[in-house]
């Protein structure tokens, strides 16, 4: 299975968005630790299972749009006063998927 997911292409416009997304979760002021590199490695391995799951070859915006909330939500550390206001990482990932703009892809 892990070879055939391998074979799902990843437009590089794709690979920008992943790290444009991961990346803004450590610039948010709310933020004492934002998402690692391995955020983005896991958005990337799992917007590849997305993409077979639903039949293509390629990933598209909406994979990795429809994942991130799980994959990186978690590995975000709030500050304290964020805690104390009911902020979560899930806030923080659904204002930076609502701000970051969604890349154009032709398919493979």
């Amino acid at each position: 299975m892990q070879k055939a997911l391998e074979t799902v292409h990843v437009d590089p416009a794709i690979l920008k968005y992943i790290v444009e997304i991961v990346q803004r979760t450590r610039e948010d002021h709310r933020v004492t630790n934002g998402a690692s590199p391995r955020a983005s490695q896991s958005l990337f391995k799992t917007g590849r299972a997305a993409a077979a799951i639903a039949g293509r070859n390629y990933v598209i915006p909406d994979d990795i749009k429809g994942i991130a909330l799980q994959i990186i939500s978690h590995r975000i550390n709030m500050k304290p006063e964020a805690k104390i206001r009911g902020i979560t990482g899930m806030h923080i990932v659904r204002k930076i998927l609502s701000e970051v703009p969604v890349p154009v892809i032709q398919p493979a």
